[in-house]
């Protein structure tokens, strides 16, 4: 340190520590161009080159009255000069000799012609504020160019050189004490900020699919969703029966990842007649864009990828037979293709040693971070679909049966004490066995040290049980279930416990002598032509066959020659055949054109139709008519149209004119609806309780899905009215109708037979048109069928019984649901439009919620509309949503969209959701330390929460480890009493932030001793984390230990059966066996190496404001 009142100098011109020696003076720097001094004052810099600099490089100084004076003579300033011995003499003993005392003089002299270099307003390293994103970033270094700053920063990824009024400084953030002295922000502003916690932190507690996609949910659906959230498995069989809506719960989980950020690219694969069924349905339902790709886009992929050109975001849909042909996967993988999410529909088609499909299923399940199985086969032990779908889910944990084994191991035990658990009649003695068993299974050691285990030896440690005990002892068996993370599994009699009733109506159809002649005249030509051709029957004569059926007339006009075949749309047979297509090319003979002359004018089956419209029950009922000929379609809206309005769904009907039918279906402006089974296709008709079957499919299957339409969750009507027609004369009527009523689909659902009945139905096309069979032959086929159906139903029954072993008890997950919602932990689109207005104030927007019309209005600025811009650019996205957006901005036009599901599914537009581009934008575009740290609010009071004036505190709870979460916790007191209020007073905060009903306090004083509560409410957070942290951490010790386990466990199994066959081997082979043992034990070290990472865990907290809230 310097003494006061001296001068001197210093030869090291990289010591600038002596600057820093007192109070700013004067500083002048003399270099050939300007150098940063780090300084945090202003100095000024002389351009050496325009001067004769006599003086050695070097710091001459002079410290008076505590003011530091400065020269630095830069060394490039005087090239070749050596520096000179330091000095340092008082100001009394100075005279014109000193070294001090000369760089005084030069520095008087030089400095009106220096550059000034103003102060730099940021440290050469730290934290600013970028105002162009208003997120904190770093700096790395400070540069100084002629008399401007710039810095190099680290921003989102990337190292760029920005200027110093690119910056901004980061405020001082108060204590959280201090908060309640801070102006009280709006309900707006403070709901905004909860709700940008909620995206921003990914909170875990928090279901951001709920009410958010255009279709009706239903509780159970949300089972996938929660597994994620709860247990972090990214990677899940949904197994439920047919018709519960997988594909509905594949989408409700890819919402939940894209609201959260997870789901940038994502791919469905599905059989190939399912292709245009997931676009349709992820488009009308999530709002999300499915391209259809194939071989040649696949190879694009590859060029892409070669570039480093492939989009950040995609979503795409590949039929299952498209990639499991196409050549590149292998290097797809070497180039480090990944996806974030992959769906796979049909997944037990996958199941097969050795297939192309098997290998496509080890690629995707390799690239994929997120993979989804759907498969309605049963939970089947005794076949090898499940193990292969297993092993697609849970590699390296189950690769072969024993693993399966091990995996559910205690599962008998495990199922005997769950079923016990509404059963008063079981002592705690025996519950105690059954725990023992667990407990002594060969996972038992690991699962002892889970808390689930310990709370069931708490709950069972007395004699004394109570069936009020039992979600909990449920709660906890499903937790030691070793599956429940992997599989969920619904079926309709667990979900539907207050269903329509089925009442068919047959209206039999007794053709006119005319009608019969011309039918058996058509048969026999048809016959005529398979045999001439030697054609297989089905490919000769299923659909002209079946048109004769469906509509006689469309069929003598097609003879006659005077309407062309229409394109079928199918019936969902495997076996779509253009059999028409046969007959262009063949004249038919004249005693057949003759018959269908005299038909003219006659249709026996149409007369029975509208008579069967006119009767006392079919009155006053919306019909939806199904046919699986697009010309019995043109025929029925020709004849309909003339006395009731009728409106028309088929394959080429486009997805807007399909929207704007539904629509007026639904409000009424149609009677009828006359729909093939593609188009209906995802599309709920639950306002309609009157379905017409004009034709019966030859698939009982087909007559199910087609009921299904109706027969759904938010049917208002207690009974659905199946009007069928059929035609004795018709050589399948007496098949189709002695198997339907076998089978039972017109009286109840029979989802549950599909997967054990598929071989059976698909047989039916070849019984109804091979006219090779006998009369006898045909009823001894027909009675195997029927056998065939009732074994399924008892393979069903049996299954049934079994599968409970394979899959842990889900209505804890469908009650999960009910509880989070109650607790407003969930997503609301009011709380989303709020987020959005805070957004538009922010950017110079403007925004209008109506939440009568439930309707947001947003004049999208200029500047909204560049942040939009820059998002979509920098995250690559593009959907039609983002393109509505800056289309609404550029040619200044508000932007509608719905704040109700319901709206938006009935009535069509864009439904604000946690995906859509202007949220995803709103949460990240804010000031982030200009954030409402205190309100002062008012809230309707509920049942748990009664009316008074409480004081809560918000924080957002991170936790790592093998399962990490992230939460928002809320303590609470009532000011009034000074009793806690955490849970009652936390559910009606959250609750209001989603339903956007919080409002502004009348008065925004503080309650007394408002302080001194806050001081409490944050030590409670410190406590309840130092809690928490211990729990965690022993369950996550847990968890570790299982793991360990059954690595240990799985590699045993594998070196068994590797070192029984390696007794068998020969010289040939056992090198092969004795590498796959290396192999098996390097897969072990691996896997207990990626364990270990996880042993580290930890719990942070983060506060996040006050409110004082007003409940009235």
């Amino acid at each position: 340190m310097t003494a006061d009142n001296s001068c001197g100098y210093h030869p090291q011109i990289s010591d600038l520590g002596l600057l820093h020696d007192g109070s700013a003076g004067r500083i002048l720097l003399v270099a050939p161009q300007p150098k940063d001094l780090n300084l945090s004052h202003e100095y000024r810099v002389l351009h050496s080159p325009d001067h004769e600099v006599s003086l050695r490089p070097g710091i001459y100084w002079a410290k008076v009255n505590g003011e530091m004076n400065a020269l630095v003579i830069d060394g490039q300033a005087v090239p070749g000069r050596t520096p000179m011995p330091p000095e340092q003499v008082s100001l009394e003993e100075a005279d014109e000799s000193s070294l001090g005392v000369i760089g005084m003089d030069w520095l008087e002299s030089w400095w009106n012609e220096a550059l000034l270099i103003d102060a730099p307003k940021f440290p050469a390293s730290g934290g600013a504020i970028s105002k162009s994103t208003g997120r904190d970033t770093l700096i790395m270094r400070r540069l100084l160019t002629g008399p401007r700053w710039s810095y190099v920063i680290r921003q989102d990824g990337r190292t760029v050189t920005v200027s110093e009024s690119d910056l901004e400084p980061i405020p001082d953030v108060p204590a959280a004490e201090s908060w309640l002295r801070e102006t009280p922000a709006s309900p707006e502003a403070f709901s905004a900020m909860v709700t940008r916690a909620k995206l921003n932190k990914g909170v875990t507690d928090t279901i951001f699919s709920y009410g958010v996609t255009k279709t009706i949910i239903n509780p159970f659906q949300f089972k996938p969703v929660l597994k994620y959230l709860d247990s972090a498995m990214e990677r899940m069989l949904i197994a439920d029966e047919v018709g519960l809506g997988k594909t509905i719960e594949a989408g409700l989980l890819w919402t939940e990842m894209a609201a959260r950020g997870q789901a940038n690219r994502v791919v469905v694969v599905c059989p190939a007649a399912l292709v245009p069924k997931w676009q349709r349905e992820m488009n009308e339902r999530f709002g999300f864009d499915l391209e259809h790709y194939r071989t040649a886009d696949l190879r694009r992929v590859i060029e892409r990828l070669e570039a480093g050109t492939l989009p950040q975001n995609f979503a795409v849909v590949v039929s299952i037979q498209t990639f499991r042909t196409f050549e590149g996967l292998q290097q797809m993988e070497e180039l480090n293709f990944a996806l974030d999410l992959c769906i796979i529909d049909e997944a037990h088609q996958m199941r097969n040693q050795g297939t192309a499909s098997l290998k496509l299923g080890l690629f995707l399940r390799d690239v994929s971070g997120s993979l989804v199985l759907l498969s309605a086969t049963p939970l089947n032990l005794g076949n090898d679909d499940l193990l292969s779908m297993m092993r697609l889910i849970m590699p390296g944990e189950i690769e072969t049966r024993a693993d399966l084994d091990l995996r559910i191991d205690h599962h008998e035990a495990l199922q005997a004490l769950r079923r016990s658990a509404t059963n008063p009649k079981v002592s705690n003695a025996q519950r105690l066995q059954w725990l023992s068993q667990i407990a002594s299974a060969r996972m038992g050691r690991a699962l002892r040290e889970r808390a689930a285990f310990k709370k069931l030896e708490e709950l069972l440690s007395t004699d004394e049980y109570s069936v009020v005990s039992a979600p909990v002892l449920r709660d906890a068996c499903n937790q030691l279930h070793g599956l429940s993370s992997a599989i969920t599994r619904t079926r309709k009699t667990e979900v539907h416990t207050a269903r329509s009733v089925r009442e068919a109506v047959n209206a039999v159809v007794e053709w006119t002598p005319e009608e019969q002649a011309f039918y058996d005249a058509y048969v026999d030509w048809l016959r005529q032509i398979a045999q001439v051709r030697n054609l297989p029957p089905a490919f000769a004569l299923q659909m002209p066959l079946r048109l004769a059926s469906s509509c006689l007339p469309a069929t003598a006009r097609q003879v006659l020659g005077s309407e062309k075949e229409e394109a079928n749309d199918g019936d969902g047979s495997p076996t779509v055949v253009r059999g028409g297509s046969l007959l262009s090319a063949e004249v038919p003979p004249a005693h057949v054109q003759t018959l269908a002359r005299r038909l003219a004018g006659i249709d026996t089956k149409f007369d029975a139709f509208s008579k069967a419209l006119r009767g006392s029950e079919m009155t006053g009922r919306s019909a939806l008519v199904f046919t699986f000929s697009r010309n019995t379609l043109s025929y029925l809206c020709r004849k309909l149209s003339q006395t009731h309005r009728v409106a028309a769904l088929h394959g080429g009907v486009t997805p807007d004119e399909r929207e704007s039918i539904m629509r007026r279906f639904r409000t009424g402006e149609f009677d009828i609806v006359i729909a093939t089974r593609v188009a209906s296709e995802g599309l709920d008709f639950e306002f309609c309780s009157l379905i017409v079957n004009y034709d019966l499919p030859w698939n009982p299957m087909e007559v199910e899905q087609r009921i299904g339409r109706l027969d759904r969750i938010g049917q208002k009507s207690d009974k659905i009215l199946i009007l069928n027609f059929s035609t004795p004369g018709t050589i399948e009527s007496r098949i189709l109708e002695k198997l339907m009523a076998r089978v039972g689909v017109f009286e109840h659902s029979i989802g549950e037979l599909e997967p054990i009945l598929a071989e059976s139905f698909e047989s039916l096309n070849e019984l109804v048109v091979d006219f090779r069979l006998t009369e006898s032959e045909r009823d001894r086929r027909i009675n195997e069928t029927i056998a065939a159906v009732e074994q399924g139903k008892a393979d069903a029954a049996e299954l049934d019984e079994h599968s409970s072993k394979l899959q842990a008890e889900d209505q804890f997950g469908i009650n999960s649901v009910a509880d989070r919602i109650s607790r407003g932990r969930y997503l609301g689109q009011i709380e989303l439009a709020h987020l959005v207005a805070d957004w538009a104030r922010l950017r110079g927007g403007s925004v209008k919620v109506d939440v009568k019309s439930k309707q947001l209005r947003v004049d999208v600025s200029q500047e909204m509309l560049l942040k939009i811009v820059d998002w979509r650019r920098s995250e690559g996205q593009t959907s039609a949503e983002v393109s509505r957006v800056e289309r609404a901005g550029r040619a200044k036009t508000p932007l509608v969209m719905s704040l109700d599901a319901e709206e938006a599914r009935v009535g069509g537009g864009s439904l604000l959701n946690g995906h859509h581009p202007l949220v995803r934008v709103a949460s990240r575009d804010f000031k982030p330390h200009h954030v409402p740290r205190f309100a002062t609010l008012r809230a309707t009071a509920d049942a748990d929460c009664p009316s008074g004036t409480y004081l809560l505190a918000l924080a957002a709870a991170g936790w790592s480890g093998l399962r990490s979460t992230s939460e928002l916790w809320v303590e609470a007191v009532d000011l009034e009493t000074g009793e806690s209020r955490s849970l009652e007073a936390g559910a009606l905060l959250m609750t209001s932030v989603a339903e956007g009903t919080l409002t502004a306090s009348h008065s925004t004083a503080l309650y007394p001793n408002a302080d001194l509560y806050a001081e409490q409410l944050l030590m409670d957070l410190e406590e309840r984390r130092h809690s928490e942290q211990d729990r965690r951490q022993s369950e996550n010790d847990a968890l570790i230990l299982e793991r360990k386990v059954r690595a240990e466990e799985v590699f045993k199994n594998h070196q068994r059966s590797i070192r029984e066959r390696l007794v068998q081997a020969t010289s040939q082979t056992v090198h092969m066996f004795e590498g796959q043992l290396r192999r098996a034990e390097e897969r072990r070290n691996d896997a207990l190496a990626r364990i270990a990472q996880c042993a580290h865990s930890s719990l942070d907290l983060e506060n996040l404001a006050l409110l004082q809230l007003e409940v009235i």
